[in-house]
């Protein structure tokens, strides 16, 4: 899944960079300097559980990315 967003992302000028999101790993997704989206991934030993992509214009307002 990673990868097909992350293919995705190369295609839509879209710059993945590794981050914390809610306390945990995930990807902050940056298009011309603005936070466009995030994704969360909640592990388990070394499975990936779960996989949380937000996209809200109004709830990415409050992320701060500092890469």
């Amino acid at each position: 899944v990673a990868r097909l967003l992350l293919g995705v992302a190369a295609r839509n000028a879209v710059t993945p960079r590794l981050g914390p999101v809610n306390g945990s790993d995930g990807l902050v997704f940056e298009s011309g300097g603005t936070v466009v989206g995030v994704m969360g991934f909640a592990v388990a030993g070394d499975v990936i559980t779960e996989i949380d992509f937000l996209v809200n214009p109004e709830k990415l307002r409050r992320v701060a990315w500092r890469g």
